[in-house]
């Protein structure tokens, strides 16, 4: 091989050389940034679950439900009986004053019916009662 041609070789693996370490410093740039980014969706991950919990204890689901044409919010998702009937009246006769209460409820064309002492119903936004004062004859 004669020294011009040897010399353009050592000039062909100097550049290559030369590639090759831009193109790991590259790489190492680009390793690092992954790792910041990594680092961050890391982060965000964990506030994310963290407004999750706060979510959570500080506003539990409230349901919006009228009583006799008056609104009342709750965060129970079950009501019996009794609890309708003290929305209205305040107390609940166990019969002696009076006959005792007739409570009727609607959600939907599907979700109806009426409830007797000691019965409970599941809530839905919106739901409807009407709670009477059955008399004794």
């Amino acid at each position: 091989m004669n020294q011009k041609h040897h010399d353009r070789v050592q000039d062909h693996i100097r550049f290559i050389r030369n590639r090759i370490k831009q193109e790991e410093l590259i790489a190492r740039d680009v390793k690092t940034k992954i790792s910041v980014f990594y680092e961050m969706i890391s982060k965000l991950e964990d506030l994310a679950e963290l407004a999750k919990k706060e979510d959570g204890a500080a506003s539990p689901k409230q349901t919006r439900i009228i009583v006799n044409g008056k609104p009342f919010m709750t965060t129970v998702s079950v009501l019996d009986y009794n609890a309708i009937c003290r929305m209205v009246y305040g107390q609940v006769d166990d019969g002696h004053q009076y006959g005792g209460y007739t409570v009727t409820y609607k959600a939907s064309d599907t979700i109806k019916g009426s409830l007797n002492s000691g019965e409970s119903v599941a809530l839905y936004e919106g739901m409807v009662f009407n709670v009477a004062v059955t008399r004794k004859a």
